[in-house]
Formats: structure tokens, sequence, C-alpha cells
């Protein structure tokens, strides 16, 4: 089975997803990384319509796709749930955008579609949500995190998702290579990449371009940033030796 990855370019406020042909804010949450903060909420998901085990990345050109969120609320109890969206930057802390500068329409709205359990031997609620919708619409590509609130419970937070809107502007020639470190030989993979930006300006590509790595959509060993190794004509090129290396497994070999 081929490793699947997922490129993230960042220049300066602008990302952009750039797909190779390989197969934001709390203390206590400072990366806001996709979590659950109620027990009685379970089988959460957020994922591109009609592809249920797909990673929630989504186009920012009209017709590029929707997201659905989908979860159960355990019991018979009807909630008045909120959401929202928050554009945030490449760490996934909130941006400088304000909320009319990326979103079309309600700053935040009620999840509506319920649906009560039915002859179950345990009662739960499903709660269901397409975004964008014709309430809230996306403006800007970039990582946003959702945000769920109880609105029954002083708008007390109990769900939090990432996701991400794409551009797929530039392009991306990848391939796996032999790890530089002879210690990894075996059970690692190294990838070298080149990107061209196609129709856009670089003028600094050492500051103004981060690229992330993802192995198969994780983003607990993501990789990056990574800065451009060297910038040949109209390409940038990331040619690192034991860099940009991801450890294999099993399955993958």
């Amino acid at each position: 089975m081929p490793i699947r990855l997922n490129f993230f370019l960042f220049q300066t406020a602008v990302f952009f997803l750039l797909p190779a042909l390989l197969i934001a804010q709390n203390e206590s949450n400072p990366r806001n990384e996709s979590r659950i903060l109620d027990d009685d909420i379970r089988a959460a998901q957020l994922y591109l319509q009609g592809a249920p085990l797909t990673q929630p990345i989504v186009e920012l050109k009209a017709g590029g796709g929707s997201l659905i969120l989908e979860f159960d609320h355990l019991g018979d109890e009807l909630k008045d749930y909120i959401y929202t969206i928050v554009h945030c930057n490449s760490d996934w802390q909130p941006s400088d955008l304000s909320d009319n500068e990326y979103i079309d329409g309600f700053t935040e709205d009620r999840i509506t579609n319920i649906e009560s359990s039915f002859n179950t031997l345990l009662q739960y609620t499903h709660y269901a949500l397409a975004l964008p919708n014709r309430n809230m619409r996306w403006t800007k590509s970039g990582n946003y995190i959702l945000k769920v609130f109880d609105n029954d419970d002083d708008r007390r937070l109990v769900l939090v998702r990432r996701f991400c809107v794409v551009e797929p502007l530039w392009r991306v020639e990848a391939d796996f290579v032999n790890p530089a470190s002879v210690s990894k030989l075996k059970t690692h993979h190294e990838i070298d990449f080149t990107v061209t930006p196609r129709g856009t300006r670089v003028p600094n590509p050492q500051n103004d371009i981060k690229v992330f790595l993802l192995q198969n959509g994780r983003w607990d060993n993501a990789l990056g940033p990574i800065k451009p190794y060297i910038t040949r004509l109209d390409q940038l090129v990331f040619d690192y030796q034991d860099k940009i290396v991801f450890p294999a497994g099993k399955e993958w070999r």
C-alpha cells in the first residue's frame, strides 16, 4: 500500500494545498487540536461530503465541495448547539483577520439538523451540519477551526475540529528516496520535492514560504515548517538530507 502525503504551503497570509501524485486558542489547547470536551458527545466526525473516511480538506472555489460534521449526544435531552469558525495562521493560532474578512453570512449559527434515536438500547441524539451553507460561507483559504458550544450551558465549548480550505494553484513534484542516514535505510521514507509557484511571484522564499507535510492526514507527526533548500529559476527545491523523513512502519515496506 503506498503512502499518502498532504503538502501544505503557506505564503504570508495565503494558504494552498499542493496535491502530489502520492499514494487556533486557549491555554489548555494552545494549537487548537481537534478534541471533544463533553463526555456525552460520541462519534464526532468531520469529512468531505460523500467520503466519510477523508480528511476535512475542501477547495475554496465554487463547487469545491462541502464538509460534514456529525456527532451523537448520549441521552434523551435535546441540546441547543451553536457553532462558529475561526481562521488561523500556519501554527493554528487565530489569524489577524476579522470575522467579516473571512466569513460571508452569520459569524455563528445553530445546528438544526437533529435526529433522535429510535428503538435503541441506548438513547442518543444525532446532530449534523454541512459547511459551507446558506448562513455561513468562508471567503479565504487557510487553516480553520470549527467550534461547537452548548448554548444551554453558558455557551460551554464542547467540540473542536480542525479543517483546511485550500487553493491548489501551485505544482508539486515529489519523490521517495532512500534515507541519507544508514540507520534509517530499512525503516523510514525520505521525501524530496520541488514546488513550482505558477502565476505567483515570491520575492523572498526563505521568509515567505512555509511547507508542512502530513503522513496520511496525521497532524501529530507532521513535519514543518520547512523552508526551501534552494531556489532554482522558477522552482523551490526541498532536497534535504535526513530532514524530511517519516517512519515507514511495516504496512509501508
